[in-house]
């Protein structure tokens, strides 16, 4: 049947993505690969317990179709793990792009298009907000949530999610340089508040079981400045193992490659004067009982596979 002559904008245009997607995958530019930069899974990533990765992104129309595309590379390798946007009131048609994004992947592939989500968040509430967004969504066994020091290695989420197999908190450290005042403020504030080790960066991803994940959205009220210092220094409190891994490098040497650049701007903060600011209201919550920990629920484990599949 031939195509009808008054075919809308948004046909085209998801015309055009589809082509240019089973372009890409029929035929990578030279020098690249669907694979470039991850790990082969193990047989048993086959039959592992669900995960899913909260990608955060603000105003990423220019980025959205570049991370979409890795992140259907990645979702290859790893079939048991679901991929979670959240907009963060982003001011461009990020989440219309997002949208034609899928609608050519779902005519690709329509397996790994079933298992990508977006929704929005309140207008730019920030990373805190979002990963508090990330634990209440989510239904998996784990959950991994990105920041934007993210350097684009996908692989390093499998590290995380390994670690996870004997830890309930993991922090990723960042490749990005870290101001001395900065690191040298967060590594005193995070040892006041007993959250040792923490990154002196904001990391590149944050990995918890998804119970814990949904008892911390519920309870603590996770603030968007220096969060990742008021989960650590909550899984402290309440006793949880946690952890901390380095990237490394590539067989390339290439370690920083692009990642969700996009929200870097919008969130990252690096200012001493604010993160001292976190750690006081932290440790006034901690004191006067304001997170409502409860040491008992928090501790429950999930029996695997006892998480339903979110619903795409």
């Amino acid at each position: 049947m031939s195509r009808a002559i008054d075919t809308t904008a948004s046909d085209r245009a998801i015309d055009r993505a589809s082509n240019d997607l089973i372009d890409f995958i029929a035929d990578p530019p030279a020098g690249t690969s669907l694979n470039d930069g991850l790990e082969q899974p193990t047989l048993g990533w086959f039959n592992a317990s669900r995960a899913t990765i909260a990608i955060p992104l603000y105003t990423a129309r220019p980025d959205i179709e570049r991370i979409l595309d890795e992140v259907v590379a990645f979702a290859r390798a790893v079939p048991s793990w679901d991929f979670l946007f959240i907009d963060d009131g982003s001011t461009d048609d990020t989440i219309a792009s997002f949208n034609r994004r899928v609608a050519a992947i779902n005519f690709v592939d329509p397996g790994t298009a079933s298992r990508l989500a977006i929704i929005p968040s309140a207008p730019h509430a920030g990373l805190g907000h979002t990963t508090r967004v990330a634990g209440l969504e989510s239904e998996s066994e784990h959950l991994i949530v990105l920041t934007p020091s993210f350097a684009g290695d996908w692989s390093l989420l499998t590290r995380l999610r390994d670690e996870l197999q004997s830890r309930q908190f993991v922090l990723a450290e960042t490749t990005s340089p870290t101001p001395w005042a900065l690191g040298l403020v967060r590594r005193l504030i995070a040892r006041v508040l007993g959250a040792d080790p923490v990154c002196t960066n904001v990391p590149q991803a944050i990995a918890m079981q998804g119970p814990d994940a949904r008892f911390l959205a519920e309870c603590s009220g996770i603030r968007s400045h220096g969060f990742d210092i008021e989960l650590a220094a909550i899984a402290a409190r309440l006793g949880w193992s946690r952890g901390t891994i380095s990237p490394r490098e590539h067989s390339s040497g290439v370690v920083n490659r692009p990642g969700i650049a996009s929200t870097l701007k919008s969130h990252w903060l690096g200012h001493c004067g604010v993160t001292c600011l976190v750690g006081i209201g932290v440790a006034l919550r901690l004191m006067l009982g304001g997170y409502r920990l409860d040491r008992a629920s928090a501790q429950v484990r999930p029996q695997r596979g006892a998480f339903r599949r979110k619903a795409s």
